[in-house]
């Protein structure tokens, strides 16, 4: 299945339509809370379409996010989340591009590479990936002879699989709520759902 094969009738299976809801900045707020546990001083949409030069034109591959952490360091920190029906290779790449936008967005502001924020990619795919065995999937560079050592770069990357089987991972009963979600069962208790459907309802009235 590709993005070509997703109708607009999809609702928030539709890549557009999860674009938009996760535009809402409220929304978006929200479910990186739930997913990677944080906390925010503040989080702001990134004005992609006011970007300099050639990628202002390209087909941006998501939505990105800028935000200060509510941490000891006020850590800044960038986030990116796409929907997609890609193979897991492809979203990869997507992930990359992703990052690399962010990357060049810190660079027009810092040449400090301390000024760099923390990275945090997510791919949501109505799909299974790797087999179906499970919903997520955590990426991290590691060293190829010494594992225990990370390359500490600030990019996390991770992929959240509507179609998944339920292991015993530590993903909120929010954001399993909403994978439900995008599998086509609201759950009634989930307000993060419902506040989601909400905005797919308002947006098929537009």
């Amino acid at each position: 299945m590709t993005n070509k094969d997703v109708k607009l009738t999809d609702g928030i299976r539709n890549e557009a339509v999860f674009n938009q809801v996760f535009s809402n900045e409220e929304i978006a707020k929200t479910f990186f809370e739930k997913f990677l546990k944080l906390k925010f001083l503040d989080f702001k949409l990134v004005n992609q379409k006011n970007e300099p030069g050639k990628l202002a034109t390209l087909v941006f591959p998501g939505v990105r996010f800028e935000a200060t952490l509510d941490d000891k360091k006020k850590s800044k920190a960038a986030f990116g989340i796409c929907l997609t029906c890609e193979k897991e290779k492809t979203i990869a790449m997507r992930l990359r591009y992703m990052d690399e936008l962010i990357c060049l967005g810190a660079v027009n502001k810092s040449c400090d590479p301390s000024d760099f924020p923390l990275n945090y990619l997510v791919a949501v795919s109505p799909n299974a990936l790797y087999g179906g065995e499970r919903r997520l999937y955590s990426f991290i560079f590691r060293d190829k002879y010494e594992p225990e050592i990370t390359y500490d770069d600030g990019l996390y990357q991770f992929y959240l699989s509507a179609k998944g089987k339920k292991v015993e991972q530590d993903l909120n009963p929010e954001v399993e709520a909403f994978l439900d979600y995008i599998n086509g069962d609201i759950n009634p208790k989930s307000e993060f759902v419902k506040q989601v459907d909400l905005a797919v309802a308002n947006l098929s009235k537009s």
